[in-house]
């Protein structure tokens, strides 16, 4: 934990609400929606980061770093937001780090039903790698061993152990409640997002205490849809190309609007189908069926008034 050794830094520096996950469960609209707002001054990229670079070794990391996406915000801003949605996924390493540095920060965990997220994720990642499929999962799965997802998958999950184990909500959400009160702790779900999303940002808003009248009148965008595309390769490059001029996109961000529907326009394939059998589904439902019990009764627990969706209730 060396590497994050507070420096006198000014609070006022560093984030005090962070979106941290599920990955491929709207946080980038979220990020977006809530980078509006006027009492809310985003980090000058989404995807920060900090404390998952800390997991590679070789990377030393401090809070010296952090406060720079926040350089342009001014003292009398009342929150500094901040999304790293692969901050849920690594809760187990990452936890206990985050609190030491910044205990009195809020989350914002948006949480999706595990299967449409994991299939979400694979089609995203094979418009970059089209040998991505179900398969390895599937493997991982019937192995009965987590240890062996290294060896099956670790080439394309950018060196985590699996993604399959992401969508174990309640096992995560532990190592945040273990140290930070429920109070700071923010659980939502993807399923409200997408079908109310006014509604959805007003429980956001009344969670972050600031006036959800900003949204009565919003004109919400879905940020970071899963797509196929016509030219994978052009799609890489152009991908890199966004995420270097990111800081420039977020300071313009009605540019970037009209430059990402034009593109999607004449870049999107809508012909490229992801079949999932039927066989699948029920190796993964009956994957997740336990952890997704678990996570009910937890949130019964932790948060008795939170209404869960259809893959909770049914559970």
């Amino acid at each position: 934990m060396g590497h994050f050794e507070r420096k006198n830094l000014n609070s006022k520096m560093l984030p005090n609400v962070i979106i941290g996950g599920a990955e491929k469960a709207g946080t980038t609209s979220l990020f977006r929606y809530l980078s509006d707002h006027p009492s809310i001054c985003a980090s000058s990229i989404k995807e920060v980061d900090l404390f998952v670079k800390h997991l590679d070794e070789k990377i030393a990391i401090s809070l010296e770093v952090y406060k720079e996406f926040f350089s342009h915000c001014s003292n009398s801003n009342l929150i500094r937001l901040e999304a790293s949605a692969s901050y849920l996924m690594n809760a187990k390493k990452i936890a206990e780090i985050i609190f030491l540095n910044l205990h009195n920060v809020k989350f914002i965990f948006v949480l999706r039903e595990p299967i449409s997220a994991l299939i979400s994720y694979i089609k995203w990642k094979s418009v970059f790698k089209a040998d991505l499929s179900l398969d390895r999962f599937i493997a991982i799965i019937r192995s009965g061993n987590e240890k062996d997802s290294k060896d099956i998958i670790q080439k394309e999950y950018y060196g985590n152990p699996t993604r399959l184990y992401a969508g174990c909500y309640a096992n995560l959400l532990r190592e945040y409640l273990a140290f930070f009160p429920r109070d700071q702790i923010g659980i939502f779900f993807f399923d409200d997002l997408s079908n109310h999303t006014s509604s959805f940002m007003g429980k956001v808003c009344e969670f972050l205490q600031i006036d959800d009248r900003f949204y009565h009148s919003y004109n919400f965008s879905i940020e970071n849809k899963t797509r196929s595309y016509k030219y994978p390769q052009f799609h890489k490059a152009a991908s890199n190309l966004n995420l270097r001029l990111e800081i420039f996109f977020n300071r313009h961000p009605y540019l970037r609007k009209y430059l990402r529907n034009l593109y999607h326009r004449y870049f999107e394939a809508f012909d490229r189908k992801f079949e999932v059998s039927n066989i699948e589904k029920k190796i993964l439902k009956e994957f997740y069926s336990p952890h997704n019990f678990e996570l009910a009764h937890l949130l019964k627990s932790e948060y008795p008034d939170l209404s869960l969706p259809y893959w909770l209730s049914n559970d």
